[in-house]
């Protein structure tokens, strides 16, 4: 077993660190040998660097990574190499911080306990740190084949097994916070996929950018019932690779993914191989590989065509609609004009666009009215001889009977009369009853259902809340936002799940809410130690020191002399008086020290 020690980054090393590697490379059986270190400022390049290296290598099968202030004992690190021999491919040790307040640098399950201790056998968990990790070439094989090459035409090149990401957690109903996390990394799906962004309309997953607002929802459920909410969502990664291909069919679609891509399942019934013991349905992240002919899929959204708000249909029956519920029409002798008035912008900037492009002279302002608790109006005006006629002509002349017609006549008159209010419900109001029909006339013959209430019309159910929006396309903002809300799942029957033999080009996409809605269907983000297919084990029994101001070492995170084999035992939960919260940040002191 040849293992290959480094130590990335650019600073001077600590003489007791110094100290403890003389002492590594002394160890006869098994090898050790430090490589180089990388003077690089950016440590996700040079650990990237070091990685990319190591594994184009056939010297060496084992990599160690040791920070050049972690102080350490030789044998420890024998101790990492037999469980690597014993088929654990990453392991590692934890230490403290050098913080005010030092924590453990090492993430946990929820609910998890560990215990530290000479007896401690490793165990699973959710991140290690990098300043003492080792790692199995196999773990940087699986995933070369699904990263691609960076800087393949300068002298060094190097594949991204460490990259940057804020990760958006939620823990609870109004708990909420952003880890900067150095492995997370998304699944990939085809590139001909539709993602919904934050205004609701469907668009090409190669039409994002880092930085573009789509809708995701929460990754984990908000309580016990399984709650979620629909989350306003922020791409934080995008790249193209070529992988092996693989197609979900369901009762109503089908998608190209591959192999390792999560999805919201549900499976009917699970029995292991020891007894036939049913498990009550329940919804769960499932790989594509695990998925099978029979389980259900999340599939909340129907996926539409995006709206061409510049068809000429449309921008006609956007004006008429928007007219009939703020417009005003007057002509009297030679005083004429038509007048739109409304607090939001959006929708009278998109007239102003439309007015434009029919040639048509307006006059734009802002009216500030007298109570200062009002909102000013946006105003917009036709009153010149010659286009007041053709405003006339085009808008309230013969109704066009086309569907683009009245895909702009329910998102005009949504824009001026409609709301989507904070219990989930979308209406149109409006007293003059012809409009109201009209309205009612549209949504049926475009498949909607809208119930008649007092004031008009109005429509409880989300998913078909968030059909209209997506279909008729308004431009006010606000009236269509759907973050918070929420979430309504909706399945489908998975017919069959195969691997197409084939490699293809995929893209990957990562959120900050670790979720999007990729052709309808619910998908996830994951993490790159799930992507290699590999378990992260932690050796309890290993005690480290961290070299900064002073040595930190585990009684600073306690807060209580350690004596260097005495059992620590740490549960991670939720804390109760608003710590951190479960499973995603660095653990403070615990509740509990035995």
């Amino acid at each position: 077993m040849n293992i290959l020690v480094s130590r990335p980054g650019y600073r001077p090393i600590s003489p007791l660190s110094e100290m403890s590697m003389v002492n590594l490379l002394s160890c006869p059986n098994p090898q050790f040998l430090i490589s180089n270190q990388k003077p690089i400022a950016a440590i996700d390049v040079a650990r990237n660097i070091i990685a990319s290296d190591f594994y184009r290598s056939k010297e060496f099968d084992t990599l160690l990574f040791l920070d050049d202030d972690i102080v350490f004992d030789a044998k420890d690190m024998v101790k990492l190499c037999n469980h690597i021999e014993d088929g654990k491919n990453v392991v590692g040790a934890a230490y403290a911080t050098k913080n005010i307040k030092p924590s453990i640098a090492a993430r946990f399950f929820d609910n998890q306990t560990v215990s530290f201790s000479k007896d401690s056998k490793p165990v699973k968990i959710k991140y290690l740190p990098g300043g003492c990790l080792m790692i199995a070439k196999k773990v940087f094989g699986k995933l070369a084949e699904k990263l691609p090459l960076c800087n393949f035409s300068e002298p060094i090149s190097f594949w991204p097994f460490f990259q940057p990401m804020i990760k958006h957690t939620r823990s609870g109903l109004f708990k909420s916070h952003n880890d900067y996390l150095t492995e997370d990394y998304s699944f990939p799906v085809s590139p001909d996929v539709k993602v919904i962004d934050a205004q609701l309309n469907w668009k090409g997953i190669t039409e994002f950018k880092i930085g573009d607002k789509i809708l995701g929802a929460d990754e984990k459920s908000l309580n016990i019932y399984g709650d979620r909410k629909f989350r306003e969502s922020e791409v934080t990664g995008f790249f193209e690779k070529k992988l092996e291909l693989w197609r979900i069919v369901t009762t109503g679609r089908e998608i190209i993914t591959t192999q390792d891509h999560k999805w919201f399942m549900k499976r009917m019934w699970r029995s292991d191989n020891n007894s036939k013991n049913e498990i009550p349905k329940h919804w769960s992240w499932q790989q594509t590989g695990s998925i099978k002919s029979g389980d259900f899929v999340s599939c909340p959204m129907e996926v539409f065509k995006e709206v061409d708000i510049y068809n000429f249909d449309y921008m006609i029956g956007y004006m008429r609609g928007a007219w009939d519920g703020d417009g005003t029409v007057f002509s009297k002798g030679y005083n004429h004009y038509v007048r739109l008035s409304q607090t939001d912008f959006e929708s009278v900037e998109r007239i102003e666009e439309y007015l434009k492009r029919l040639r048509i002279v307006y006059h734009r302002s802002i009216r500030h009215l007298k109570n200062i608790n009002w909102k000013p109006l946006n105003n917009i005006e036709v009153c010149r001889n010659g286009h007041f006629e053709n405003f006339i002509n085009l808008v309230y002349g013969q109704e066009i009977e086309s569907k683009e017609y009245k895909k702009g006549y329910l998102a005009g008159i949504f824009d001026a009369e409609g709301c989507f209010g904070k219990k989930d419900e979308l209406s149109i109001a409006n007293f003059n009853k012809d409009i109201i029909q009209k309205c009612v006339g549209y949504l049926a013959y475009l498949g909607f259902e809208f119930k008649y209430r007092s004031f008009g019309i109005v429509n409880c159910k989300r998913l078909e809340i968030l059909r209209f929006i997506s279909m008729v396309n308004p431009a006010i903002k606000r009236k269509k936002n759907f973050s918070n809300r929420g979430f309504v799942n909706s399945e489908e029957n998975v017919l069959s799940v195969e691997s197409l033999h084939k490699r293809g080009d995929v893209v990957c996409l990562t959120t900050s809410t670790g979720t999007f809605f990729a052709d309808g269907f619910f998908s996830h983000n994951c993490e790159r130690a799930t992507d290699s297919g590999f378990d992260i084990w932690l050796d309890p029994s290993i005690r480290l020191s961290h070299v900064g101001q002073k040595l930190y070492t585990l009684e600073n995170v306690f807060d209580k002399p350690v004596e260097p084999m005495e059992n620590i035992t740490i549960t991670q939960s939720s804390s109760k008086n608003g710590g951190s919260p479960i499973g995603e940040q660095l653990l403070s002191a615990p509740e509990k020290v035995s």
